[in-house]
């Protein structure tokens, strides 16, 4: 698609005719899948895009923030408004306007398409966008190229790693894998074989059923009977593995958060 938008640029029509003849016998066979995947689109879960990823998305992209911790939007907006600024710049550069002009295309237009698209249907998934970053790098590092001050293109580019080295390694923390084998352990000192055990959502389903005790149950709650979609494994939850209520007392559940916290819960009599 960038290609093509940056063909039409160019007024090459003829290219864009045999490129499109070309991309779509290469796609042919997958067609069928295609279609299929559209039938089933309406199981998956996206979060509607917004005025705060419009403005960020392009910082998103290059440090590979998506979302986690939420203090730091404003501070990706500041980046993209950064980057956008670069862009800008080049593309007025009469001297290398032609050097970067697919470039641009590459990066601007399957963004902001798929952005474009997600406010009708949402269907924005930023590490599905990431080979746009590749895309980005190339029109920042010919910025920071052409530079004629040297100190201010050392600086820049100090600015740019040192906030790519403390983004991603402040973010760690925030995406640790959730203990759940510990709290398996606590759970497993209190269950008993009359008792069950449910997990909060999908997430951690599976997780549940390998780390709970053999001879314990392990339900999937879900109160709102929401059939889960392909990517979660939803093909593994069938309604029969559902728990929509709490069991009467004596028999108690587990009911185990995403966070690995736990509660224990029952009806009573």
């Amino acid at each position: 698609i960038a290609q093509s938008a940056y063909l039409l640029i160019k007024k090459s029509y003829r290219q864009i005719i045999l490129n499109g003849i070309t991309i779509g016998l290469l796609y042919l066979p997958w067609i069928p899948t295609i279609l299929m995947q559209l039938k089933n689109s309406e199981q998956m879960w996206m979060w509607p895009v917004n005025e705060t990823l419009f403005k960020a998305v392009l910082g998103n992209l290059f440090f590979g923030y998506e979302g986690t911790p939420g203090h730091l939007w404003s501070t990706m907006q500041r980046w993209s408004a950064l980057f956008v600024a670069i862009a800008a710049y080049l593309c007025t550069a009469k001297k290398i306007r032609s050097q970067v002009t697919l470039v641009y295309v590459w990066l601007i237009v399957p963004v902001f398409l798929v952005l474009g698209i997600s406010l009708i249907k949402p269907i924005f998934v930023l590490r599905y966008l990431i080979y746009t970053t590749i895309a980005e790098v190339l029109l920042v590092s010919t910025f920071i190229f052409i530079i004629k001050n040297q100190r201010v293109q050392k600086v820049l580019t100090i600015v740019i790693m040192l906030g790519l080295l403390f983004t991603n390694y402040y973010v760690v923390d925030f995406h640790r894998k959730v203990p759940l084998q510990t709290t398996f352990n606590e759970i497993a000192a209190r269950v008993t074989s009359n008792d069950v055990i449910y997990a909060d959502g999908p997430l951690i389903y599976y997780e549940s059923r390998y780390y709970a005790p053999k001879n314990v149950p392990v339900f999937l709650y879900n109160p709102d009977k929401i059939v889960m979609p392909a990517f979660v494994g939803g093909v593994g939850m069938p309604q029969e593995t559902w728990a929509v209520a709490f069991p009467n007392l004596p028999q108690r559940a587990f009911l185990v958060h995403e966070d690995g916290s736990y509660e224990v819960k029952s009806k009573e009599l």
